[in-house]
Protein backbone atom coordinates (compact mmCIF):
# COMPACT_ATOMS: atom_id res chain seq x y z
CA UNK A 1 0.00 0.00 0.00
CA UNK A 2 1.37 3.35 -0.99
CA UNK A 3 0.92 6.31 0.88
CA UNK A 4 -1.76 7.71 -1.38
CA UNK A 5 -3.57 4.86 -0.63
CA UNK A 6 -2.95 5.76 3.49
CA UNK A 7 -4.40 10.01 3.07
CA UNK A 8 -7.55 8.25 0.59
CA UNK A 9 -8.64 6.66 3.71
CA UNK A 10 -8.18 2.93 1.99
CA UNK A 11 -7.26 1.54 5.50
CA UNK A 12 -8.72 1.61 8.66
CA UNK A 13 -7.16 3.93 10.46
CA UNK A 14 -7.38 6.97 9.04
CA UNK A 15 -4.64 10.06 9.08
CA UNK A 16 -7.04 12.36 11.94
CA UNK A 17 -7.05 8.99 14.13
CA UNK A 18 -3.22 9.16 14.12
CA UNK A 19 -1.28 10.47 17.08
CA UNK A 20 -0.35 14.00 16.81
CA UNK A 21 3.09 13.62 17.01
CA UNK A 22 2.69 10.66 13.89
CA UNK A 23 0.84 13.73 12.15
CA UNK A 24 3.54 15.98 12.53
CA UNK A 25 6.16 13.69 11.45
CA UNK A 26 4.16 13.17 8.29
CA UNK A 27 3.49 16.55 7.65
CA UNK A 28 7.18 16.89 8.09
CA UNK A 29 8.29 14.22 6.00
CA UNK A 30 6.04 15.15 3.06
CA UNK A 31 7.35 18.82 2.98
CA UNK A 32 11.07 17.31 2.17
CA UNK A 33 12.09 18.02 -1.41
CA UNK A 34 12.94 14.12 -1.14
CA UNK A 35 9.88 12.94 -0.23
CA UNK A 36 7.92 14.67 -3.20
CA UNK A 37 7.99 11.26 -5.11
CA UNK A 38 6.57 9.20 -2.05
CA UNK A 39 4.11 11.95 -0.68
CA UNK A 40 2.86 12.92 -4.28
CA UNK A 41 -0.72 11.97 -5.21
CA UNK A 42 -0.64 11.05 -8.52
CA UNK A 43 -4.53 11.43 -9.42
CA UNK A 44 -5.35 13.17 -12.16
CA UNK A 45 -7.44 16.08 -10.45
CA UNK A 46 -4.02 16.96 -8.72
CA UNK A 47 -1.54 17.06 -11.44
CA UNK A 48 -2.95 20.33 -12.65
CA UNK A 49 -3.03 22.35 -9.26
CA UNK A 50 0.57 20.96 -8.07
CA UNK A 51 2.35 23.69 -10.42
CA UNK A 52 -0.12 26.35 -8.72
CA UNK A 53 0.55 25.49 -4.76
CA UNK A 54 4.31 25.12 -5.60
CA UNK A 55 4.32 28.45 -6.86
CA UNK A 56 2.07 29.34 -4.15
CA UNK A 57 4.42 28.01 -1.32
CA UNK A 58 7.40 30.19 -3.07
CA UNK A 59 5.57 33.60 -2.82
CA UNK A 60 3.67 32.30 -0.18
CA UNK A 61 0.25 33.97 -2.03
CA UNK A 62 -2.68 32.18 -2.78
CA UNK A 63 -4.50 34.71 -5.02
CA UNK A 64 -6.36 35.48 -8.10
CA UNK A 65 -4.02 36.33 -10.81
CA UNK A 66 -2.04 39.19 -10.68
CA UNK A 67 -2.87 41.97 -13.63
CA UNK A 68 -0.34 44.72 -12.36
CA UNK A 69 -1.46 47.90 -10.91
CA UNK A 70 -3.29 48.88 -13.39
CA UNK A 71 -4.93 45.81 -14.60
CA UNK A 72 -5.72 45.15 -10.97
CA UNK A 73 -7.37 48.15 -10.77
CA UNK A 74 -10.05 47.23 -13.53
CA UNK A 75 -10.06 43.86 -12.72
CA UNK A 76 -10.58 43.93 -9.12
CA UNK A 77 -11.06 47.26 -7.78
CA UNK A 78 -8.47 47.79 -6.31
CA UNK A 79 -4.67 47.50 -6.86
CA UNK A 80 -3.77 44.42 -4.73
CA UNK A 81 -4.63 40.85 -5.63
CA UNK A 82 -7.76 39.71 -3.47
CA UNK A 83 -6.85 36.67 -1.83
CA UNK A 84 -8.95 33.74 -0.12
CA UNK A 85 -7.92 31.10 2.16
CA UNK A 86 -10.35 28.20 2.81
CA UNK A 87 -8.13 25.81 5.32
CA UNK A 88 -8.98 23.52 8.55
CA UNK A 89 -7.33 22.61 11.85
CA UNK A 90 -7.45 18.90 11.21
CA UNK A 91 -5.71 19.21 7.89
CA UNK A 92 -2.33 17.26 8.56
CA UNK A 93 -0.70 18.28 5.77
CA UNK A 94 -1.54 22.25 6.57
CA UNK A 95 -0.50 22.69 10.05
CA UNK A 96 -2.66 25.19 12.01
CA UNK A 97 0.47 27.02 13.26
CA UNK A 98 1.79 27.82 9.77
CA UNK A 99 -1.77 29.07 8.65
CA UNK A 100 -1.99 31.53 11.05
CA UNK A 101 1.86 32.40 11.93
CA UNK A 102 2.66 32.25 8.42
CA UNK A 103 0.35 32.16 5.24
CA UNK A 104 -2.18 34.68 7.01
CA UNK A 105 0.04 37.05 8.82
CA UNK A 106 2.47 37.69 5.72
CA UNK A 107 -0.47 38.27 3.42
CA UNK A 108 -2.42 40.22 6.39
CA UNK A 109 -3.35 43.10 3.83
CA UNK A 110 -4.49 40.84 0.62
CA UNK A 111 -6.55 38.30 2.67
CA UNK A 112 -10.52 38.88 1.63
CA UNK A 113 -10.96 36.25 3.31
CA UNK A 114 -10.05 33.41 5.49
CA UNK A 115 -12.70 30.59 6.26
CA UNK A 116 -11.96 27.87 8.45
CA UNK A 117 -13.24 24.78 8.14
CA UNK A 118 -14.33 22.24 10.76
CA UNK A 119 -13.40 18.33 10.53
CA UNK A 120 -11.75 18.55 7.40
CA UNK A 121 -9.11 16.65 6.02
CA UNK A 122 -6.79 17.72 3.23
CA UNK A 123 -8.36 15.17 0.84
CA UNK A 124 -12.14 16.33 2.40
CA UNK A 125 -11.11 19.73 0.16
CA UNK A 126 -11.68 17.93 -2.62
CA UNK A 127 -14.11 14.41 -1.85
CA UNK A 128 -15.99 15.68 0.94
CA UNK A 129 -19.67 15.25 0.64
CA UNK A 130 -20.82 18.15 2.14
CA UNK A 131 -17.91 20.71 0.12
CA UNK A 132 -20.41 21.79 -2.27
CA UNK A 133 -22.04 24.12 0.26
CA UNK A 134 -18.89 24.69 2.41
CA UNK A 135 -16.00 25.28 -0.36
CA UNK A 136 -17.89 25.25 -3.68
CA UNK A 137 -20.68 28.00 -3.31
CA UNK A 138 -19.18 30.46 -1.14
CA UNK A 139 -16.30 30.42 -3.86
CA UNK A 140 -18.82 31.02 -6.08
CA UNK A 141 -20.75 33.64 -4.26
CA UNK A 142 -17.36 35.81 -3.94
CA UNK A 143 -16.95 35.37 -8.18
CA UNK A 144 -20.44 37.02 -8.42
CA UNK A 145 -20.02 39.45 -5.96
CA UNK A 146 -16.61 40.53 -7.22
CA UNK A 147 -18.13 40.46 -11.26
CA UNK A 148 -21.25 42.47 -10.10
CA UNK A 149 -19.06 45.20 -8.28
CA UNK A 150 -16.61 45.06 -11.51
CA UNK A 151 -19.54 45.88 -14.07
CA UNK A 152 -21.03 48.54 -11.78
CA UNK A 153 -17.48 50.03 -11.83
CA UNK A 154 -17.87 49.68 -16.03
Amino acid sequence: MDFAEFLLNRIPNTPLALPKIIQKFISYFCSLSMAKGVCSLDVGFIDGSEELLNRAVKSQKFEKFDYGAKGNVLEYGQIRVPTYLFWSKDDILADTQDIRDTILASMNATVQGSFQLPHYSHIDFIFAANATDDIYRPIIAEIRKNLRLRNNRI
